[in-house]
């Protein structure tokens, strides 16, 4: 990549490089907004200013907690640190920056310009109101996905303690929240990828739902089998892999470089997993339990009739996102079946 080149806020941004020496910088909270502002903005990052105001947030809570370290060699998990309120950082807008914290954070935008995700940097992601820790183990849990959650919620209110199953949980977004916001929910979340439950586990915690939400290592729904759950599910919920195979490779550099591939590529047509998932899914439903799955845009005609095909859903349709998109569809079982695996 070419080098990053940042002069002042008001000549050509890619004449000098942000001041990296020390003895270079001295300057104002302000100041190092407006650099990083304009930094971000001549590398292409989409959204510049909401970042470059994060980053400056987060490396000023860094340099408290953990003084006289890098983001880049240390061995905290950065989702621990939060960035400090917007309403200090304004408070103290044209006070001094220690040339600590201003290298802290060069060495956080130069990450970003590098293409890494804002949410891998901070290690840290807002979801249905919650803050989970994410890094390179987990996809980012991503809005769209909130449409899903907010359906399952109103459709398991009337039960005082569903049993849920989130199929490939990643981060444990879906399962954590569905836990957080139905306080007498019982989550089965599953997972291949044991790192990925490793972080899942972390965020079960940090929001005090551990003792309601089992993480179980397996493929799909198999690791259901061996718990004697069969006809008895109220809800199944998955995100799963859904990118057809063919268009990983042009996918934004800052997922198919950083994102966790397997939990994005769905196989040539996209619904490898969903097929499975389907198909599995009847064995495990009780009566007029709900299966909700998120889909790509332009999948949800094809995954209704996967749905409908299998003669074990009474009514299936489409949950459209904030766009007017066909995000979710959702199928309500007739009675427990024998679904293959």
């Amino acid at each position: 990549m070419k080098a990053s080149m940042v002069a002042c806020i008001q000549c050509d941004p890619r004449e000098e490089p942000l001041p990296t020496a020390r003895g270079q910088w001295q300057g104002t909270m302000r100041e190092a907004f407006l650099l990083g502002r304009e930094h971000l903005r001549a590398e292409g990052v989409d959204s510049p200013e909401v970042e470059a105001e994060v980053l400056l947030r987060y490396a000023i809570a860094w340099d408290r907690l953990f003084p006289g370290t890098s983001p880049l060699s240390s061995s905290h998990h950065r989702g621990v640190v939060e960035p400090i309120p917007r309403s200090s950082l304004y408070a103290r807008w044209e006070s001094s920056l220690s040339w600590q914290t201003w290298k802290t954070y060069v060495d956080l935008l130069e990450e970003r310009t590098q293409g890494r995700p804002l949410a891998y940097i901070i290690g840290r992601r807002e979801f249905m109101g919650l803050d989970f820790l994410v890094d390179e183990r987990v996809l980012i849990p991503r809005p769209e996905t909130e449409v899903l959650v907010e359906r399952l919620l109103r459709e398991l209110a009337p039960l005082p303690h569903p049993l849920v199953v989130d199929v490939g949980t990643g981060s444990g977004a879906i399962a954590i929240a569905l836990a957080v916001y139905h306080d007498g929910a019982r989550v089965v979340a599953t997972d291949l990828s044991g790192p990925a439950l490793e972080v899942a586990r972390e965020n079960a915690c940090k929001h005090g739902v551990s003792t309601r939400v089992a993480f179980l290592r397996g493929d799909l729904l198999d690791p259901l089998e061996a718990l004697g759950f069969q006809g008895q599910v109220d809800a199944i919920a998955t995100n799963p892999p859904y990118v057809p195979s063919g268009l990983i490779p042009h996918l934004p550099a800052s997922i198919r470089c950083y994102e966790p591939l397997p939990a994005l590529d769905g196989g040539e047509d996209g619904l490898e997993y969903i097929r499975r998932i389907v198909q599995q899914s009847p064995r495990f439903l009780r009566p007029g339990g709900l299966l909700a799955i998120e889909v790509m845009a332009g999948q949800a005609d094809a995954v209704q009739e996967l749905i409908e095909r299998t003669g074990f859903f009474q009514q299936v349709e489409s949950v459209m996102d904030l766009a007017g998109i066909p995000r979710v569809v959702v199928g309500w079982a007739t009675a427990p079946g024998s679904g293959s695996s």
